[in-house]
């Protein structure tokens, strides 16, 4: 428990910290994996894929379309900032087929981190939730949203525009479903920043 406080009052400090150049935004995604040639069972894991290089442990917030606002999903945590290559990524776990090909194809990250959630303790109702949705016995669902850098206390939803770091953001998800796409736009500040992903099926 103190850990993960210590843990979301980093992320406090790291909004203050990068108030000039702004959160790290990114696009979460949890697979179930295996160890190459393990004979123990698949495990889940979380990936961040930033825009941005990180200089220091790092928390992030999923945000998830909710219709007229967007789903806060607290939190994830970065505590190993050495990134990952991809090559590294698909050589250190035995992956089905369609993961590493969604994982191929996401666009819009420079650098890729191992994450874990927070404790269960430090973690909203959306994230619970989500958390009781994919582990349900026999369960396999990927899950993938978008992240950012900043921590939102107690809100489980903001808008579709807020702030964060002292940035004015403005965050939306897009189908595109003549591409088989989902998109994530930020801007901050007016800035753009993109990324996008293959839509899992349904």
């Amino acid at each position: 428990m103190k850990k993960s406080l210590i843990f979301l009052a980093l992320a406090a400090f790291c909004g203050l910290a990068r108030a000039e150049e702004g959160p790290v935004l990114g696009v979460w995604e949890q697979v179930v994996v295996a160890k190459p040639h393990a004979a123990n069972g698949r495990v889940r894991r979380n990936f961040i894929f930033t825009s941005e290089r990180l200089a220091q442990p790092t928390v992030f917030s999923g945000l998830a379309d909710g219709g007229n606002d967007n789903r806060v999903l607290c939190c994830l945590k970065v505590e190993k900032i050495s990134p990952i290559t991809f090559d590294g990524l698909m050589q250190g776990y035995a992956w089905e087929n369609e993961d590493a090909d969604h994982l191929r194809h996401i666009t819009g990250w420079k650098f890729i981190y191992e994450a874990e959630l927070v404790p269960a303790s430090s973690q909203n109702a959306n994230m619970r939730e989500l958390v009781k949705n994919l582990t349900m016995p026999g369960s396999e669902s990927p899950y993938s949203a978008a992240v950012i850098s900043a921590s939102f206390p107690g809100a489980e939803s903001v808008g579709r525009q807020f702030s964060a770091g002292g940035k004015k953001i403005a965050f939306s998800t897009r189908g595109v479903p003549s591409e088989n796409l989902v998109k994530y736009e930020f801007s901050v500040d007016g800035k753009r920043t993109r990324f996008s992903e293959v839509a899992y099926p349904d």
